[in-house]
């Protein structure tokens, strides 16, 4: 594993690390940015989990996998910028997609609502929040678990999309 240095609370990766792996840098409480060489290929899942004073992430144009819930409960995290030439992921806004935009990735959420509009039930599954319309009605609300517990419509429309 990678030695990782710390300097003012910036963690700088070695040249040369092709991967970040999963939680690695996990609750760095202290830790207000990272430096992501060139070199860095993968970001695994949970990398930067409960690194709450983390404020900005900038991902190379070399990353081509980041796992799941990279940034999760970095509640100070207002920006994720992406290379220009980044062929798996782009940044609107601040927000992580995957390239097509079909798929947010990672969602700052300091001091931030957003309203997002989905027909693919993956896109909002891990929000705080789901607020599911039917013939533009509000049918249901709650979170992903709360929804399928209560066999409701989004129940039907989960399984429409993920049962085989």
């Amino acid at each position: 594993m990678a030695e990782y240095e710390i300097k003012d609370g910036v963690c700088i990766i070695p040249e040369g690390t092709t991967e970040i792996k999963q939680y690695t840098l996990a609750g760095f409480l202290d830790m207000t940015g990272v430096t992501i060489p060139k070199s860095v290929k993968k970001i695994g899942g949970y990398a930067f989990y409960q690194c709450q004073g983390l404020v900005e992430l900038d991902i190379p144009d070399s990353v081509t996998q980041i796992g799941e819930c990279v940034c999760c409960e970095c509640t100070a995290l207002e920006c994720i910028n992406v290379g220009g030439n980044n062929t798996v992921y782009k940044s609107v806004d601040g927000v992580l997609y995957d390239k097509k935009m079909t798929s947010i990735i990672c969602l700052p959420k300091h001091n931030k609502t957003t309203f997002i509009i989905a027909h693919r039930l993956s896109t909002v599954a891990r929000a705080d929040k789901i607020i599911v319309v039917k013939d533009g009605n509000v049918v249901e609300m709650g979170t992903h678990r709360e929804l399928l517990s209560r066999n409701g419509y989004y129940l039907e429309l989960y399984r429409s999309q993920f049962e085989v």
